[in-house]
């Protein structure tokens, strides 16, 4: 399976939002970090909020 769609599912994001990128780095002290970037379907359209 795709990551980005397994993270798209894991994080319940609705219609039109996705997970677009997925990358685990290197982080300080040794640890590692976890990035995720979301965007969404090219077209969307929003409704402003009040």
């Amino acid at each position: 399976m795709d990551t980005t769609l397994l993270f798209t599912a894991a994080l319940q994001l609705p219609d039109p939002w996705r997970v677009s990128g997925v990358e685990l780095r290197d982080g300080e002290g040794g640890g590692r970090e976890l990035h995720i970037t979301i965007g969404f379907e090219p077209g969307s359209r929003f409704s402003c909020p009040h």
